[in-house]
C-alpha cells in the first residue's frame, strides 16, 4: 500500500474492499494492514506515520477481526489487484 502522494490508490479503491472495511468501522488501510497481519506471522508491514493520528490509526488495525470467510474473500480481492 503506497503513500498516496507517491504511489496513488492502487488496489485500495475496490468497493468490496471499502464495503468490507466500512463494516468494520475502520479505514481501508488499516483493512489491508490487518490482511498483511493476517497473512503471516513473521511479516512486519512498515507503514509511514506521518502524525500521532497516523500511528494510532495503523496500530489499530492490529485489533481488527474478520471471520474466516472475510479473510477469504478480502485474501480474493487483493489477488485481483
Amino acid at each position: 500500500m503506497p503513500w498516496a502522494p507517491v504511489g496513488g490508490s492502487r488496489g485500495m479503491t475496490n468497493a468490496a474492499l471499502e464495503k468490507a472495511a466500512k463494516d468494520h468501522g475502520v479505514t481501508i488501510y488499516q483493512l489491508g494492514l490487518a490482511w498483511l497481519l493476517h497473512r503471516s506471522p513473521v511479516m512486519l508491514p512498515i507503514p509511514g506515520t506521518s502524525s500521532l493520528a497516523h500511528l494510532e490509526e495503523n496500530m489499530a488495525a492490529r485489533k481488527i477481526q474478520l471471520s474466516t470467510e472475510e479473510w477469504k474473500t478480502t485474501d480474493a480481492l487483493a489477488n485481483q489487484a
